[in-house]
C-alpha cells in the first residue's frame, strides 16, 4: 500500500491570510516607541496651545487605563460620553478603547427625547461629563447600573492617574493584559447627534497620503462629527500632530497659533474656512520658523520641516470662493467624500432570570471531574481579590491597606 502524506491545515496552500489589524494601544506604544519626542496632540487651552508628546500620551493612557480596571470597568462594558470633542484629555478616550469600552459620544445638539430613543435598553455601565451638572442632560433616562466620572477642572482626571500608578505598582502586565482580550473593530467610538442616530463612525475613505507623519493637523468638529472621527482613527495609526477645537469662533485664533499644514472642516463649519485661511499666508522669509513645538529644556519635538506651501484643506463641500482662497495660498483641496455611518451594534447585556434561581437545573461542578478521575482546580486571577472601586466612591479599610502596600514596593 503506498504511502499518502497528510499535512495539517495550516500547512496547506490557499490565500494570504487577512492582515491582524493593530489596536489603540499597540498603535500608541509602536509611537511611543519609534518617535517618543514628535507631538501627538496640541491642546487648544485658552492660554495658548499645549503640545503633549507620544511618549508623555502612552505613559497617561496606561495609568488611566490601569485606573479603569481598578475601579472596574470591563470589556464590552457601554460608555456614555457627554465630553466636548476638545477636552483636554484626549488620552481618556484612548484608555476607554483600550480596556475595552464601548463609547458613544454625545453631540452637543442631542437632546433629551434623542437620548432616551437610542439608549433605551442601553446597559449603560459609565458616564463621563465634565462635571456633575453636565449629567442633567440625562433626566428621565432609566440608567440603573450606571456611575459617574468627571473630570472636574482636572481633579478627577489626577485621581484616576492615581489609582492607575497604584495598580500597575501591583499589576504592571495590566493594560497588556486587557489590550490582549479586545477586539479592535468591536471598540470603534459610535456617536449620537440630534440629526443622526446612535450610529458607528464610517470606515476612513479618505484618500491615502493626505496626512502623513509630518503633518500638523487642525480639525473643527463636535463630538459626534463623523469627519472628526475618521481623522482622529487615521491619526492613531499614521501618528501626526492632532488640534481639535469644537468652537467655530476659535477655529481663526487656533489655527494663527498652530500654523496647521492640513485644515479639515466639516460642511456645517465651511463658512469659517475664508477667514481662517487668512491667517495662514506664509511669513515674511526673516520670520519664517520650523512648525515643530517646542517643549522641556529647547529641545524641539516634531520633524515638520518649514515649508512655503499652503495648507491643504479637507471638507466635504468646497466653495468656489475656498478653492480660489487656498489656491492664492499654493495649497491644494481635497474632498472628503465619507461613507455612510455603519449600525451602532451596541453589546447586548447578557438574559435576566426572571423567578426564582434556585429552581433551574444546574450540575455539580465537580461531577465532570469526577466522572473522568481529574481534580480540575479553579484558575485563581489576582484582579478577583483587588477591590473594585467605583469612581465616585470613598476607599474602605481592604483599599486603604492595599494602597499602603502598594507605596511601600518600591522602597
Amino acid at each position: 500500500m503506498g504511502h499518502v502524506p497528510v499535512a495539517r491545515a495550516q500547512a496547506l496552500p490557499g490565500r494570504t491570510a487577512p492582515p491582524v489589524r493593530a489596536s489603540a494601544w499597540q498603535a500608541i506604544s509602536r509611537h511611543a516607541r519609534d518617535r517618543a519626542d514628535d507631538v501627538a496632540y496640541v491642546l487648544a487651552a485658552p492660554t495658548g496651545p499645549v503640545p503633549r508628546t507620544w511618549a508623555e500620551v502612552a505613559h497617561a493612557v496606561e495609568r488611566a487605563a490601569a485606573g479603569l480596571v481598578r475601579s472596574g470597568l470591563r470589556v464590552d462594558q457601554v460608555v456614555v460620553s457627554l465630553l466636548p470633542a476638545d477636552h483636554a484629555h484626549p488620552e481618556l478616550d484612548l484608555a476607554l478603547r483600550t480596556v475595552g469600552a464601548v463609547v458613544v459620544h454625545v453631540g452637543p445638539d442631542a437632546g433629551a427625547d434623542d437620548l432616551a430613543r437610542e439608549l433605551a435598553g442601553v446597559d449603560v455601565r459609565l458616564v463621563v461629563a465634565e462635571g456633575a451638572d453636565d449629567v442633567a442632560r440625562l433626566d428621565g433616562i432609566p440608567l440603573p447600573r450606571a456611575e459617574l466620572f468627571t473630570l472636574d477642572g482636572g481633579r478627577g482626571w489626577a485621581r484616576l492617574l492615581e489609582l492607575g500608578a497604584e495598580r500597575l505598582v501591583m499589576d504592571p502586565e495590566v493594560v497588556q493584559r486587557a489590550d490582549s482580550i479586545v477586539d479592535p473593530a468591536g471598540v470603534e467610538p459610535r456617536f449620537l447627534s440630534g440629526t443622526t442616530p446612535l450610529v458607528r463612525a464610517p470606515r476612513s475613505s479618505l484618500r491615502e497620503g493626505v496626512f502623513d507623519p509630518r503633518a500638523v493637523a487642525l480639525v473643527a468638529g463636535d463630538a459626534a462629527d463623523p469627519l472628526l472621527h475618521v481623522v482622529r482613527e487615521t491619526h492613531l495609526f499614521v501618528g501626526f500632530t492632532l488640534c481639535v477645537v469644537q468652537d467655530a469662533d476659535r477655529l481663526r485664533d487656533v489655527a494663527a497659533h498652530t500654523r496647521p499644514t492640513v485644515l479639515v472642516v466639516p460642511e456645517q463649519r465651511a463658512e469659517r474656512l475664508p477667514g481662517v485661511l487668512t491667517v495662514l499666508a506664509p511669513p515674511p522669509p526673516a520670520a519664517r520658523r520650523s512648525r515643530g513645538w517646542r517643549s522641556g529644556a529647547g529641545r524641539t519635538h516634531g520633524n515638520t520641516p518649514s515649508t512655503t506651501r499652503g495648507p491643504l484643506v479637507v471638507t466635504p463641500a468646497p466653495s468656489e470662493e475656498v478653492r480660489a482662497s487656498v489656491a492664492a495660498l499654493g495649497g491644494a483641496v481635497e474632498v472628503a467624500d465619507l461613507a455612510d455611518p455603519r449600525p451602532a451594534d451596541l453589546p447586548e447585556p447578557p438574559p435576566v432570570v426572571m423567578g426564582d434561581a434556585a429552581l433551574l437545573p444546574r450540575r455539580s461542578r465537580r461531577s465532570p471531574g469526577d466522572h473522568f478521575g481529574l481534580r480540575l482546580e479553579p484558575e485563581i486571577d489576582a484582579s478577583a481579590f483587588l477591590p473594585s472601586l467605583p469612581l465616585m466612591s470613598g476607599e474602605s479599610f481592604l483599599d486603604q491597606l492595599l494602597l499602603s502596600r502598594a507605596r511601600q514596593a518600591p522602597e
